[in-house]
């Protein structure tokens, strides 16, 4: 069967669904290498307060898995994003899975740069919730 027309995977800001701490599953070390002061980041779920959240600069969207289409899978991944001070991505962990389509979110985001969180004047390394929506109509 051709996959469905007009199938297109989006990005769209979203709460994390209710529970989400349960469907935390552990990530492959990210692609790219680890850097000096990665130590210093903040572990996964620690709140970072700061006067200015995360701004996407640079967007990569993500490709609708030709597997996923024909087998009409979407839905929205949601993932936590952990922006470094200078706005590259240090990690990434899915929060909420929809198999077939949580490897094509993640490939996605590697490649996004942002502008950092500001706390008092300064950038400050945060996590940051990215739903990446996946539809097929």
């Amino acid at each position: 069967m051709p996959p469905p027309v007009g199938a297109q995977a989006t990005l769209e800001p979203m709460p994390p669904p209710a529970g989400a701490q349960a469907a935390l599953k552990p990530m492959p070390p990210p692609p790219y290498p680890r850097r000096p002061g990665d130590d210093s980041l903040p572990a996964f779920g620690v709140e970072v307060h700061a006067d200015t959240l995360p701004e996407p600069l640079y967007r990569r969207p993500p490709a609708y898995p030709d597997s996923a289409r024909e087998a009409h899978i979407d839905g929205t991944v949601m993932l936590k994003v952990l922006v470094r001070i200078d706005g590259t991505v240090a990690d990434v962990r899915v929060v909420h899975s929809v198999p077939g389509l949580d490897a094509a979110a993640i490939d996605a985001i590697w490649p996004w740069r942002f502008k950092p969180a500001v706390l008092n004047g300064r950038p400050v390394a945060m996590w940051l919730d990215i739903p990446v929506k996946f539809s097929l109509h």
